[in-house]
């Protein structure tokens, strides 16, 4: 059985991944960066949590804040660990988004950050806005009646915008993301006319794209990361079929699903142009025999044609041969005619 395992307890969050527990079990870093599992109420050794991840101690370890490890085994003894490194969000900024129609830019600092303020003041748009810049496609979901709505409508004092952009930046100092830089930035705009414009660190890409990126680090656009009011009773009432789908984008299964099926719609394209080859071929084929019979006439007609002109330019050779035959006797007369 495949579980999540959540840190608790001490001070930084952590959370890990169980494979084949088939029990209740967690796991956390001490304050001083010592590793510490427990499964059902019991501790495990933390010396084999550390070798199993590579690690031949069990003292500070400076970027231990960052790092999972997923245990297995029933015996309450972990055989075995895998580093699970955590996306860190560093700031937001919103520019024509909803309420925040100048540039607004949310800094993070690493832990447990609150958005405090009274009532319409823009709290629940930073989290519309950090799930719109990571993909949702819902106008629901964002609480609108339709996407263009995310943009800043206009107030008595000031003019409604042209378009909304929402910028995340995320910390990739431990590779959380597979891409090449220790930051990463993701743009979104969204235009009046429906235009949608998407940037990774600054070069123009696609949602798909975006998503992909997304897909292994928990914060996808399908992910349940962001809990808003009865979303819990939501997810309690849902289908089988959709918890499967939040489970395996934790997982890192949905990716791949999603490469899947995008592979599968290629076949299908393509069985149903080879099945349009197969017809033309099959109506080529039935034609070839009455074409075939119909290229000899062709060919003979040809070979007829060829012989008749032939025999056309022999006669008029002939005639042009006896004509000046012809010439020249009328011109002999009249030479011969004076002598007489």
């Amino acid at each position: 059985m495949h579980g999540w395992v959540q840190g608790v307890g001490f001070r930084w969050w952590t959370r890990c991944r169980a494979l084949e527990l088939g029990l209740t079990g967690y796991a956390a870093n001490h304050a001083d960066g010592r590793v510490l599992v427990v499964a059902q109420g019991r501790r495990c050794v933390p010396e084999a949590a550390a070798a199993a991840a590579g690690r031949h101690d069990t003292g500070p370890r400076r970027q231990s804040r960052r790092r999972l490890v997923a245990v297995d085994g029933a015996d309450h003894r972990v055989q075995r660990a895998v580093i699970w490194p955590l996306v860190y969000l560093k700031s937001l900024t919103l520019k024509g988004f909803k309420s925040f129609a100048a540039p607004t830019t949310l800094r993070f600092e690493p832990g447990i950050t609150a958005v405090v303020g009274p009532n319409g003041s823009g709290k629940s748009n930073v989290v519309d806005a950090l799930a719109w810049v990571m993909g949702e496609q819902g106008a629901k979901t964002l609480r609108g009646g339709k996407m263009e709505d995310v943009i800043f409508a206009g107030t008595s004092s000031r003019a409604p915008l042209g378009r909304a952009e929402v910028t995340v930046s995320i910390d990739n100092s431990d590779n959380a993301l597979p891409i090449e830089y220790t930051e990463v930035s993701i743009t979104r705009r969204m235009f009046r006319d429906g235009a949608s414009e998407y940037e990774i660190n600054g070069s123009s890409c696609r949602l798909m794209d975006v998503q992909e990126l997304l897909s292994d680090s928990g914060i996808g656009r399908e992910m349940h990361v962001i809990v808003g009011q009865g979303k819990l009773e939501e997810i309690l009432q849902s289908r089988p079929e959709d918890r499967r789908a939040f489970i395996e984008e934790a997982a890192g299964v949905l990716k791949h699903r999603k490469r899947k099926e995008k592979a599968l719609r290629k076949l299908d394209t393509m069985a149903a142009n080879l099945a349009r080859l197969t017809d033309l071929t099959t109506e080529l084929r039935r034609q070839l025999k009455p074409l075939g019979r119909q290229a000899e006439a062709a060919q003979r007609a040809a070979a007829i044609q060829a012989d008749l002109l032939h025999a056309r330019l022999r006669l008029a050779a002939d005639d042009l041969v006896s004509r000046r035959a012809e010439r020249e006797a009328v011109f002999q007369a009249e030479r011969d005619a004076p002598r007489a």
